[in-house]
């Protein structure tokens, strides 16, 4: 299969990346991208990911129990866990039946060295606990509940969620509530909620009890997704240079449509149709507004209409 260089956009380009994803017309096309390849080549990345884990494995060898050496130790696992993480997360958008149980094992080796971290944290080994590793192991939970999600896992899915859900609640508790953590929550209150409207899906009849969870999940994500949007259009302005914030407006409405989107398909399923029709009415003024009348989140809404209604 033949794709466009990916250095000078040459059609029919016949080398390909050991990655698969990325394709050039020969030997000097894809030298003159490496630099800019490397960071998203799972090939490469995996092979780096060896040569961190023998630097570690001297390291710890070494048997030094010195505050300096426990910090380089610690520094080192947290770049393995991160790398662990990037590695399953470009599986992940990659997803084919193959990229599966590379995935599961980089976000779960990810998790692990995210724990021992955590763990570290709270014996104060490594300072006072600014639960930034916590913050990590939720954040690979979430990619570990995609992964099983995108993969029809539905049970697998909502467990990781639940586990995500728990441990981020005693980040917040320990830690406080920040917008980044707020948005996470919602986004793992949303993701289990619709979990549970697929094994509905799956087995529809008359017991609703997952649609009666999903629904308390996901109109709690709603919740906070709107108190987020009032703080944002507080900040409209100061933080419209800032695509990647939690609190910018833009991106805002594309989340909370999303949610809502989420939401109706969970009214439906309660022959709530009155609640689904206003909800997919909100999702359509927020995706307008953020991208007019031409993307695929308006005309998603659009199809929606249709079967919003008993």
């Amino acid at each position: 299969m033949y794709a466009d260089c990916g250095t000078c956009g040459a059609r029919e380009a016949g080398l390909k990346c050991p990655c698969n994803t990325r394709h050039y017309c020969n030997v000097a096309c894809q030298r003159a991208d490496f630099k800019t390849h490397k960071g998203q080549c799972t090939h490469w990345l995996v092979k780096d990911i060896g040569r961190q884990r023998d630097e570690l494995q001297v390291m710890t060898a070494q048997g030094s129990s010195t505050l300096r050496s426990v910090f380089e130790v610690a520094e080192k696992e947290e770049k393995l866990a991160q790398q662990h993480k990037l590695v399953g997360d470009l599986l992940l958008y990659t997803l084919h039946a193959d990229n599966f149980p590379a995935a599961e094992q980089h976000l779960k080796q990810a998790l692990e060295l995210c724990r021992k971290l955590s763990a570290l944290k709270k014996q104060g080994g490594l300072g006072a606990d600014a639960g930034i590793h916590v913050d990590g192991s939720i954040l690979t939970l979430v990619s570990l509940g995609k992964l099983y999600q995108n993969s029809h896992k539905p049970a697998d899915a909502v467990q990781v969620y639940q586990e995500a859900r728990d441990s981020l609640c005693d980040n917040m508790h320990l830690h406080g509530s920040t917008p980044h953590r707020q948005e996470t929550l919602a986004l793992i209150l949303s993701a289990q909620g619709e979990m549970y409207n697929e094994q509905y899906d799956r087995e529809p009849g008359p017991d609703k009890s997952k649609c009666l969870a999903a629904r308390a999940l996901v109109e709690e994500a709603v919740a906070i997704n709107r108190a987020l949007n009032s703080q944002a259009d507080e900040l409209a302005l100061e933080l419209a240079t800032q695509p990647q914030h939690p609190l910018n407006q833009a991106n805002r409405q594309e989340r909370t449509a999303t949610v809502l989107l989420i939401l109706m398909r969970t009214y439906r399923g309660l022959e709530m149709f009155d609640e689904a029709r206003h909800t997919l009415k909100e999702a359509m003024v927020l995706s307008i507004s953020r991208y007019v009348d031409e993307s695929e989140m308006v005309a998603n809404c659009h199809r929606m209409s249709q079967t919003a209604t008993a």
